[in-house]
């Protein structure tokens, strides 16, 4: 009796372990498939700079493969510069809890490109390593838009200031801009 009593318990603790490890694989499927349609890159990462967690579905956008990332630190993986900032940046989002942002450029298999990263504290257990997920937007059009509206601001001021005709701009109840034409007009 007590043998088939303990043979049952064995049973249904396997099944609960099963059933449990299922739950598990489907919930890292689940997020998988989540990370693969972002177009963001996110990491999960250690307080010494280590590589946790990589999450992305734009594998073109990594410094390196993200297998051969995972569990290594910046300074194993990126420039030496980029490593020192991105760690001085974990380290002050672990000090602060608060969420840190900063821009930066990589050259990664897509190219040069400018992104911008976004580290915030992540909670955990009691007595573990301090967390911190990262999430970087590859920011490269809106940098190279920023640098044709100068370029073109540049050129208008220069012909502008070189023009003999007055030119100026009004906005609402103010002048924005005199070219120097308007004082021999």
């Amino acid at each position: 009796q007590q043998v088939a009593e303990l043979q049952v318990e064995c049973l249904s603790a396997k099944q609960s372990r099963q059933q449990a490890e299922e739950t598990l694989r489907e919930s890292e499927e689940r997020l998988q498939a989540f990370a693969r349609a972002l177009p963001d890159l996110a990491f999960v990462l250690d307080e010494e700079g280590r590589y946790v967690e990589i999450l992305t579905g734009q594998e073109n956008l990594l410094y390196a493969n993200a297998d051969w990332v995972k569990g290594r630190t910046f300074h194993d993986v990126l420039p030496q510069a980029e490593a020192d900032l991105f760690l001085a940046t974990v380290r002050r989002t672990i000090e602060t809890e608060k969420t840190q942002v900063l821009e930066y450029v990589l050259d990664v298999p897509a190219g040069r490109r400018w992104f911008e990263g976004r580290m915030s504290p992540m909670y955990r257990v009691a007595g573990q390593t301090k967390l911190v997920v990262c999430v970087a937007r590859d920011i490269t059009e809106r940098k190279r838009a920023e640098a044709a509206l100068q370029e073109s601001e540049a050129k208008f001021r220069m012909l502008a200031e070189m023009s003999t005709t007055p030119i100026f701009i009004y906005q609402g109840t103010r002048f924005r801009y005199v070219n120097p034409a308007i004082e021999d007009a």
